[in-house]
C-alpha cells in the first residue's frame, strides 16, 4: 500500500474509481483525521464488498496469500486465452467472444 498526502491510502490492486473514491471518502477520512489512525484490514474490504455489491473473498484469498492465481479463469473474463510455461507467457483471443468480453477487452486494452 502507498500513502496519498492527507486524505489517506490507495491500494493498486483495487484501481477502480468507483473503489478509490469510496473508500477515500468514506473510509479514510473518519479513520486518518477524526480516529488519528489509519485502517483495519476488515474496514478496507468492508468498502470493497460495499461497493462490489458481492462479497470478495477470492478476491481477497489471492491477495493475502502467496497462491497462484487461476489465470486462465481470470483472463478467460476478456475473452483471452494464456498458455504459461518456462517462466513466459503467451496471450490468445477465444475464438468467439461475447459482449461482456468484448467490453472487458476493451476497456482493458484502453
Amino acid at each position: 500500500m502507498g500513502k496519498r498526502g492527507d486524505n489517506g491510502w490507495m491500494v493498486h490492486a483495487l484501481s477502480s474509481p468507483d473503489i478509490i473514491v469510496a473508500y477515500d471518502v468514506q473510509s479514510t477520512r473518519p479513520f486518518y483525521k477524526a480516529q488519528n489512525r489509519g485502517f483495519t484490514e476488515a474496514e478496507f474490504r468492508n468498502v470493497c464488498e460495499r461497493i462490489a455489491g458481492v462479497p470478495l473473498d477470492e478476491y481477497f484469498d489471492y491477495a493475502n496469500t502467496v497462491k497462484p492465481p487461476d489465470y486462465k479463469k481470470y483472463f478467460a473474463y476478456a475473452g483471452l486465452d494464456i498458455e504459461t510455461g518456462d517462466g513466459s507467457f503467451r496471450l490468445t483471443p477465444l475464438p468467439k467472444l461475447n459482449p461482456l468480453q468484448e467490453k472487458i477487452l476493451r476497456d482493458w486494452l484502453r
